[in-house]
């Protein structure tokens, strides 16, 4: 027996990312049009390539590249602002962070923060290191 499937029309209202020099959606279409190479040495703030690289990919625990797409101001979150104490921000991961503001931007980009709304039920894509729907609700 063959199931058919029930599909339901969406839409996306609302956009957030963030990539190596490109902030936000416009930014990153200049670099994909202009075909920019965003990519640089690892900055010396992030680890220590001396320690983690080698040209020779055999060598096991080193990685094979000495370049990477960066994100400038990791250390920026505004814990404050999303609620959340100093001392819980300081053990979250920082892609749980970035993910709080994309998000945050994605709702502004929709005109959703301006308005006056309660725990609207709301789906998060989020890529690229894996796609994730999970329903949510955010009282604002």
């Amino acid at each position: 027996m063959q199931h058919k499937r029930k599909t339901e029309p969406i839409a996306i209202i609302g956009i957030g990312c963030r990539f190596a020099d490109a902030a936000d959606p416009e930014s990153f279409f200049e670099l994909l049009m202009n075909g920019i190479d965003a990519t640089r040495e690892v900055p010396e703030n992030r680890w220590s390539l001396r320690s983690f690289y080698s040209a020779d990919r055999r060598i096991p625990g080193k990685l094979s590249t000495a370049r990477g797409g960066f994100l400038p101001q990791i250390d920026g979150f505004d814990a404050q602002f999303f609620g959340i104490s100093p001392r819980e921000a300081a053990y979250m991961d920082p892609q749980q962070r970035l993910m709080l503001e994309v998000s945050w931007e994605a709702m502004e980009d929709a005109d959703l923060c301006r308005n006056n709304w309660r725990a609207r039920t709301s789906a998060c894509l989020r890529a690229p290191s894996r796609w994730i729907t999970k329903p949510f609700s955010w009282d604002v």
